[in-house]
């Protein structure tokens, strides 16, 4: 897409535009309104000042779609999969906030308390962006309650006769890694971190975790490359070779936190306070 014209730099790991590209906002949400044919409108005047900001943007400001005519029909299904999200979520950040009421039940059944979740739409607010009116990541943070449709309630009021069923079960074990939530993983390693030093966890955190926003990808390939990972449908599997290697390396080679403590060593030198060693 970014050779085709259709987005900006790819390689950016930044949420945020540049100061001098505020007009610019405005004349680009005319464009995809207008010829895109995507929707909801975006209220005028366009408000971007939620996204700009030139002290949060480092080599490269945030990807968005360019004002290059596109050709759907031209683009393969994946390109045309990933256009939609750059220009949907381009076109959200803009809208106004989603707003909603939540209710949460507890219930007393004898010495057991019960909890329910539900939530009324309000507004959709930037949420109007996609088709189903839902946004999800992989890498968002899932409610340990499940959401429901609540009937109107009100606090102190007792249930007559409940059905209760038992059902007995066994906890799963941590879903496998897929590409997406393996790169997610390399971005933010630090729930994998032994060591939660302060210190370790502030430097990966500025280091913006393993590896770079251009090299990741890069990364994973290598290991698919090697044989040391291989897919099945779109879980990832570690290989016989993978395991015998894991097994010989240095426990240290294995952990996030050899990285953070090679970018600590990397500030201090950029500082000029590391200690000299033979």
């Amino acid at each position: 897409l970014y050779e085709k014209k259709l987005v900006t730099y790819p390689r950016t790991d930044s949420r945020y535009l540049t100061d001098d590209m505020a007009p610019l906002v405005p004349e680009l949400v005319s464009v995809i309104q207008q010829s895109f044919q995507i929707q909801p409108d975006v209220p005028a005047p366009v408000n971007a000042a939620q996204v700009i900001n030139s002290k949060k943007v480092t080599d490269h400001h945030a990807i968005i779609p360019t004002e290059q005519y596109v050709q759907l029909s031209a683009l393969s299904n994946e390109e045309r999969r990933i256009y939609d999200l750059v220009v949907r979520r381009f076109l959200a950040v803009l809208l106004p906030p989603c707003v909603y009421e939540e209710t949460v039940i507890q219930a007393s059944i004898e010495k057991e308390c019960f909890t329910a979740r539900g939530k009324r739409m309000v507004e959709k607010g930037w949420q109007e962006a996609y088709e189903d009116n839902r946004y999800d990541e992989e890498d968002e943070a899932k409610e340990e309650v499940r959401e429901q449709n609540l009937p109107l309630l009100e606090a102190g009021m007792k249930i007559g006769q409940p059905k209760i069923s038992l059902r007995e079960g066994k906890t799963k074990p941590p879903a496998r890694f897929t590409e997406g939530t393996l790169l997610s993983a390399m971005e933010n390693p630090v729930r994998y971190m032994e060591n939660r030093d302060s210190s370790l966890v502030k430097t990966i955190g500025e280091a913006g975790g393993l590896g770079t926003v251009a090299t990741r990808a890069d990364i994973i390939e290598k290991l698919f490359r090697s044989f040391l990972m291989e897919k099945k449908g779109n879980e990832i599997y570690l290989t016989s070779k993978a395991r015998q290697l894991l097994k010989l390396v240095p426990a240290d080679l294995k952990k996030p936190e050899l990285t953070a403590s090679w970018e600590m060593q990397l500030n201090d030198i950029a500082k000029g306070t590391a200690a000299a060693r033979g």
